[in-house]
């Protein structure tokens, strides 16, 4: 199926703004429940990277009661969750993804404490790794061990999100676990996916330290992270060149 084309995507995300402000409070909630499990026809879907994909796009064009309505389904909907209630598999997958998405910080507090659960730990892979994401893009400070924990039960899925939990604390605690990531093309292609983030993170540390720091841990790093860091390190000198010329 092909995208639509940008007018006809406008036009059907202005239909859809319409239902959705015609709802009351129980029927937004209904609704979402639909969207999340994947079951809703509403918004229209093609050109998006998830099913909560449109719905991030309209927030802003919402009204304040329906954005007020659907900050507080989210907010009760992650509180089942966390719970062991109802949510599960897919639908649990977009309800993180949609927080990550509205950047929630009313959110925090419950992703935190949940996190710090010991069995948080041993819920399956792909939940952890949508709250770990969670954790990073609402900015939640965990503890580096916490994130050394994350870290070891799959380095291969949570190296990029365990480096910037750990840039939010430190850009040091940051850099230092690095030296623990196996020599594998897929953690070194996540760290430098992750590596611009990591130096917006740095700045009120002092990126210029950061940077000195990170060259200096060079030789402690596995092969393809050091050529993955190197070859950053050295676009970001050119681009600095350039900027300066």
């Amino acid at each position: 199926m092909t995208a639509p084309q940008d007018n006809d995507l406008k036009e059907a995300l202005q239909i859809a703004i319409e239902h959705i402000e015609s709802f009351a409070t129980d029927e937004l909630r209904d609704w979402l429940v639909w969207l999340l499990n994947g079951r809703d026809n509403l918004l229209p879907i093609d050109g998006y990277m998830s099913l909560t994909g449109p719905l991030a796009a309209i927030y802003p064009r919402l009204s304040s009661r329906i954005r007020d309505g659907i900050d507080g389904a989210v907010l009760s909907m992650l509180g089942d969750m966390l719970a062991g209630r109802v949510w599960a598999g897919q639908a649990a997958d977009e309800l993180l993804l949609l927080i990550q998405q509205l950047g929630m910080k009313a959110a925090e507090d419950l992703l935190g404490d949940y996190a710090r659960l010991p069995r948080f730990h041993k819920v399956r892979e792909d939940l952890r790794y949508r709250v770990c994401q969670a954790l990073v893009a609402l900015r939640v400070r965990m503890t580096v061990d916490f994130w050394h924990q994350v870290l070891r039960s799959n380095p291969d899925k949570f190296g990029g999100v365990a480096f910037i939990g750990l840039a939010i604390i430190s850009p040091k605690s940051a850099i230092d676990l690095l030296a623990f990531l196996p020599d594998e093309e897929r953690v070194a292609e996540l760290i430098g996916d992750t590596l611009p983030l990591f130096f917006e993170l740095s700045v009120k540390a002092g990126a210029k330290a950061a940077r000195r720091h990170l060259t200096e841990s060079l030789p402690q790093l596995a092969p393809k992270l050091r050529m993955e860091v190197e070859e950053y390190l050295q676009l970001e000198s050119l681009t600095e060149m350039n900027r300066a010329g």
